[in-house]
């Protein structure tokens, strides 16, 4: 996993100057203030860019370098800015920002790349608002105050609660102080005690020890004070703080952070907290734990520690296993496994096990939100039996969704597989291939403007004739199959076989069952998709469970070429979504979903073309909800389908009696099987088992 940091100058922590990985030492040289980061950035050998002031620049730090004195001020004047154009984005495989500078566009441009930040100042109206969601196109906001959603992490993007990294292994290739016995005070997290010197000085008579304490920012001198000397960098800092045996946070009233926790845990050092530090919960011993501002139990603590070595060893120990895991082996693996789902492998729920309140168990996580969903469940369903009220039954609708999408994460789309059937001069009127071929030379151009690789999958039913279409579209780069007239004739109904010479669904399964792509688009020959679609496919994460639709507009085949704006404005019909069962509407033109739910259409039906698409969208719903055919919370509209109008489209032809497309008035609920399911399929839906012969490169005949 290659990582890469980013920062602007104004940020007042971390390294003011671009620096590629080389090793631990170096990297410390050129450190500023606090060690934030210093283990992520060693662990993962990762690469710091300082880049030039984008839009994003906070009050916070402007106030901050105002304050500053002249030395601090001539370290951010000599800083070294890269522009972002010097950036070598597709070497990383991850980038956090601190902060959310970077475009939008950018992102977009490297869909590869996991795309993170961190947000120093949690004060601020920013990082509240990025504890809810990321802002712009950026994969996942690392909450370092804990203060995010603890759910498990089922999709991008997502706010997740992650701290910052430390390593005690970085830490020892850097400090080599001696211990001492000595208290450290920190007083950024007890500056809030009244008279913090009698404080020093009566824990200090108390202890019969030396009492080392950080002094509240000078600006006036530099950027740390340890007692009366002065540290000339971080490593010092670090040094300083290393020679103690004691690490005291001491603040009480409200919640903070107490990001010197886990710092002072990984340099071997004693921490002794109130209850008040949210990171004191992760790494304190419980026998460390001390009263809010009360420097008499502080002592009796320090004093009961002090007279046993065994337990100085235990509490170390405990200290080091909690900081290893949790601040550098968890956050690294939550990373990592963010990382896969963005490339769209599926790597199980990914628990972050963090919150402001302490750590859940990882089995607590994976239980609590099943148990709470199945219990609303039970009780949703007493009350629809009892009541029977519609809106009743909407919540427990709602409630299947929740339960399905927990355990399915969302991924990104790698390869789509795009499936539609055809046949020249069939039921779809002489023009059929005009319509085909002006429709695949403009969703080809839409493609050529995206990065994603695309499958062309093209099956040919029961041809009339030798001269296949196949063979035209082979040389375009599809893979195309051609079912033969006798497989038409074993499965057709007898009842329309006189009409109806081409099965378009049953050449869509043919498609489906042989598709390679993560994710399949059903579609008709003469369709184009707009341009939302294609970024919908192309750059967000997509959920299994969710079959995707879009809207149908009906314009001539003569406007293909055109811009999107003016085949809008040359719409002969539009149809509409409203509301409940309109997911079935034309689905037959858009039918997006994941190959892990791979579903064929009803092959019991062999006497109509019409209206089976619409039940393969009632079958999506009762697999899902238990047999509720309704559940439309799985269903998702993501852009317009643009479909050649002609004379022959069902709108027109609905009125005859006997269409060539079969019969048109039968009923698309009835069930066909047992169970929650509308209908099921045999194993060899699609021709599966059917002989296939490569009469032609691309081409295959089966039958």
């Amino acid at each position: 996993m290659r990582v890469c940091i980013l920062k602007q100058p104004n940020a007042v922590e971390f390294i003011w100057s671009t620096h590629r990985w080389s090793n631990a030492q170096e990297l410390l040289d050129n450190y500023v203030m606090r060690s934030t980061n210093f283990g992520l950035v060693c662990e993962t050998q990762a690469d710091i860019w300082v880049v030039e002031d984008g839009e994003y620049v906070s009050d916070t730090y402007v106030s901050l370098l105002t304050r500053a004195p002249e030395g601090v001020n001539a370290l951010y004047r000599s800083h070294s800015a890269a522009k972002w154009a010097d950036i070598p984005w597709e070497e990383y495989d991850v980038i956090i920002s601190l902060d959310p500078i970077v475009s939008d566009s950018i992102i977009i441009r490297y869909p590869e790349i996991l795309w993170c930040y961190y947000e120093q100042e949690h004060a601020m109206e920013s990082f509240r608002a990025s504890a809810k969601s990321p802002f712009g196109k950026y994969d996942l906001f690392l909450n370092h105050a804990l203060s995010s959603s603890n759910d498990p992490i089922i999709g991008l993007p997502r706010s997740i609660n992650l701290p910052y990294v430390y390593s005690r292994d970085a830490f020892n290739r850097v400090v080599t102080a001696e211990k001492h016995e000595r208290v450290y005070l920190d007083s950024r997290c007890i500056r809030d005690i009244p008279h913090l010197e009698f404080f020093r000085m009566q824990l200090a008579r108390k202890l019969g020890i030396e009492i080392d304490h950080c002094k509240p920012w000078d600006f006036k001198n530099s950027h740390l004070c340890v007692a009366n000397k002065v540290p000339s960098s971080t490593r010092e800092y670090l040094n300083q703080l290393a020679s103690c045996k004691y690490f005291l946070l001491n603040r009480g009233g409200s919640n903070n952070i107490g990001q010197s926790a886990p710092e002072a845990a990984a340099l071997g050092v004693i921490v002794l907290s109130d209850k008040y530090q949210i990171y004191s919960h992760y790494v304190c011993h419980p026998k460390t734990w001390v009263r809010p501002r009360d420097y008499d139990s502080t002592a009796g603590v320090i004093k009961e520690i002090q007279k046993d070595p065994n337990l100085q060893r235990k509490i170390i120990e405990y200290q080091f296993e909690r900081t290893q895991n949790l601040f550098l082996n968890q956050p690294l693996r939550v990373l990592r496994s963010c990382l896969k789902m963005k490339r769209g492998v599926k790597p199980g729920n990914i628990y972050t096990v963090y919150s402001e309140h302490g750590t859940d168990s990882l089995p607590q996580m994976a239980k609590k939100s099943v148990k709470y969903i199945r219990r609303l469940l039970g009780g949703v369903k007493r009350r629809l039996c009892r009541e029977g009220v519609e809106e009743v039954a909407e919540m427990r609708r709602h409630l299947f969704f929740h339960l399905k999408t927990f355990r399915s994460e969302k991924v990104q789309c790698r390869k789509l597989s795009i499936i539609f059937a055809g046949q020249r001069n069939a039921s779809y009127a002489t023009d059929f291939k005009e319509r085909m071929m002006a429709a695949i030379e403009r969703n080809q151009q839409e493609v050529a403007k995206i990065s994603l690789e695309v499958e062309w999958i093209f099956v040919e039913w029961n041809p009339l004739s030798e001269d296949y279409l196949s063979y035209e579209l082979a040389k375009k780069g599809f893979r195309c199959y051609v079912v033969s007239p006798d497989i038409h004739k074993r499965v057709i109904s007898p009842q329309v076989s006189d009409r109806m010479v081409f099965m378009q669904f049953f050449a869509k399964n043919v498609g489906i069952r042989r598709a390679t792509g993560d994710w399949f688009l059903v579609t008709n020959a003469d369709c184009v998709f707009d341009e939302e679609i294609w970024k919908v496919v192309s750059n967000e994460c997509l959920c299994p469970e969710i079959l995707y639709r879009a809207e149908r507009c009906d314009i001539p085949a003569s406007r293909f070429d055109k811009p999107f704006k003016v085949m809008r404005e040359n719409l002969i019909r539009r149809h509409s979504i409203g509301g409940g069962s309109d997911f079935a509407q034309a689905a037959g033109d858009f039918l997006l979903f994941s190959s892990q739910n791979l579903l064929g259409f009803d092959e019991t039906v062999n006497f109509s073309d019409v209206h089976v698409d619409g039940r393969f969208c009632y079958n999506w719903s009762a697999l899902r909800s238990r047999g509720d055919l309704g559940n439309w919370h799985f269903f998702r509209f993501i852009g317009q389908v643009f479909k050649a109008d002609h004379e022959l489209t069902f709108v027109k032809t609905q009125h005859l009696e006997n269409l060539p497309r079969g019969f048109k008035n039968w009923n698309s609920r009835f069930k066909t099987c047992k169970g929650m399911a509308l209908y099921r399929n045999s194993q060899k839906w699609g021709m599966i088992e059917e002989p296939e012969t490569e009469i032609r490169e691309g081409v295959w005949y089966i039958g």
